[in-house]
């Protein structure tokens, strides 16, 4: 009777770890997969704020002089409020300021990116800048560099800011102009930040 007791415990512990085993195969399945879904998130995130922070790089190296360096901010991710990343701007003087002051006036999902997306059934990535050359949003998906016809013409927000960061005495020397700031620093920034 020991024997088979003995049998009994022995079967029910195999059968034990062996289902451990399973349940832990799954879950750290599971995690993998979700994992690898939040990096290709990550990944198109990177690739749009990418091409939106060289369209506003672009923007002020060739309409406005004076400036020497635009970096930008991390990505912030504010969850169902969207994606949001602020350009920092440094004078010829050495003054350094956000060119926006608000999440209203930011740059990302409400305002520079009209489509950050995966295409339902290809997966693609679907990324559609707006305020391009032609007035209306366009397909950059598959670019790695900001193609000329994405370039803004005119970029209103952009142009209020830096009336508002020039009257406030934040930056000096700055104008807008034709010569723009063949000399400025472009410093991207494609950390992403996650914000509550």
């Amino acid at each position: 009777m020991k024997k088979n007791s003995k049998r009994n415990i022995v079967v029910v512990l195999i059968i034990a770890l062996i289902i451990a085993a399973i349940g832990g195969i799954i879950y750290m399945g599971n995690k993998f997969e979700k994992q690898q879904e939040l990096d290709k998130e990550h990944a198109l995130y990177k690739h749009g704020f990418r091409l939106l922070e060289e369209q506003i790089a672009v923007y002020i190296k060739e309409n406005y002089s004076g400036i020497s360096k635009v970096e930008f901010t991390d990505i912030y991710n504010y969850g169902d409020s969207g994606l949001y990343v602020y350009p920092i701007i440094t004078d010829n003087h050495g003054n350094r300021t956000l060119l926006n002051d608000s999440i209203n006036g930011a740059y990302g999902t409400s305002r520079g990116l009209y489509a950050l997306e995966f295409h339902p059934s290809s997966k693609s990535e679907i990324i559609y800048l707006d305020n391009s050359a032609n007035g209306t949003e366009i397909d950059v998906s598959d670019c790695r560099t900001l193609p000329d016809k994405a370039k803004w013409k005119k970029d209103s927000l952009t142009d209020r800011n830096f009336e508002r960061l020039l009257k406030a005495g934040s930056i000096k020397g700055v104008e807008k102009s034709d010569k723009g700031s063949p000399d400025m620093k472009i410093v991207y920034n494609l950390k992403i930040k996650e914000k509550k």
